[in-house]
């Protein structure tokens, strides 16, 4: 079976279904996350989701019941 990576399926959702990745990225983007990261928080709450943040890269969202992995 041939694998899809997760690339391909945002290009897809982009370019056939019209999805504009900017435009979410932009309403993902906040402030707060310049500020958690000077304090050193990992974990960024909003939208009744929680963003998890390594090194100043949101790197995973995940939904408030669901636990992450590391710390």
């Amino acid at each position: 079976m041939t694998y899809i990576s997760d690339h391909a399926v945002l290009r897809y959702l982009e370019r056939h279904y019209g999805l504009n990745v900017e435009g979410v990225r932009a309403e993902m983007q906040t402030p707060t996350f310049e500020i958690e990261e000077e304090f050193g928080c990992e974990r960024v709450i909003r939208h009744n989701v929680v963003f998890v943040v390594r090194e100043g890269v949101v790197t995973t969202v995940l939904e408030r019941h669901m636990r992450g992995r590391g710390r």
